[in-house]
């Protein structure tokens, strides 16, 4: 069984999903901030899904780690997106300066790109790949670019919850929103915990026993989401 081409159109068929979850709430009301936010969300999660599509079945080592290095634009700015789009729910953000928010929220997301994207200070480093059954894989060991990473993706995970709880716990009981609130904050809680299990576990460990792929689990909150901004434009 070819277990990379299988892996490879999974990972398009997400990208194609975000896609499409974000041009219809960006339809529902173009000018509302919430939604493009979640436009940008979405998008952040797409490029994610068609690089690792792309660089899962090419032909050699080099082309994969190039295409890999475009995922940086995905990954490297899906938290700070996040984050950004939970303080917009509470309405927290109009409560802190603009100024205030983009540097907090966006600066490390620059400092990803710039250190992992397509033309990075360390996009040789970062991206080792070898082939396996599930096509090409990334095995760069544990360094110092690692702790940054995990830092960025721990604090930010941890605010994201702590605004959300703080949104859920906002809502009218009882109501359909509550519900949807509810599923979307569990479906959350379990990526993150997804992600530690496939991600953060093999770094500590030094273990490479599958590729990486948060991605595709992220298709479930992302559908959460996508039915709470509905109702919230019905209502």
């Amino acid at each position: 069984m070819n277990y990379s081409l299988i892996l490879s159109i999974a990972l398009y068929i997400c990208g194609c999903f975000y896609m499409v979850f974000g041009a219809c709430v960006i339809a529902i009301n173009a000018k509302s901030k919430v939604n493009r936010v979640f436009l940008l969300l979405t998008s952040s999660l797409a490029v994610w899904s068609f690089s690792y599509s792309i660089s899962t079945s090419v032909p050699t080592a080099e082309m994969s780690a190039f295409v890999r290095s475009f995922s940086a634009f995905g990954w490297g700015i899906f938290s700070s997106l996040l984050l950004h789009f939970a303080l917009l729910l509470p309405k927290i953000d109009n409560r802190l300066s603009k100024r205030f928010i983009y540097v907090v929220l966006y600066l490390p997301a620059l400092i990803n790109i710039i250190l992992f994207g397509p033309f990075g200070l360390l996009r040789d480093r970062h991206y080792l790949m070898v082939q396996t059954i599930f096509g090409w894989v990334n095995s760069t060991p544990r360094y110092t670019a690692s702790i940054w990473l995990n830092a960025y993706y721990i604090i930010f995970s941890l605010a994201t919850l702590i605004v959300l709880i703080r949104w859920w716990r906002s809502i009218e009981s009882h109501t359909p929103k509550k519900r949807q609130a509810t599923q979307f904050l569990v479906s959350i809680m379990l990526v993150f915990l997804i992600e530690v299990v496939i991600d953060a576990i093999p770094d500590m460990l030094d273990k490479k026993f599958f590729p990486k792929m948060p991605v595709l689990f992220l298709i479930i909150p992302t559908i959460m989401l996508y039915r709470i901004e509905k109702i919230r434009a019905d209502q």
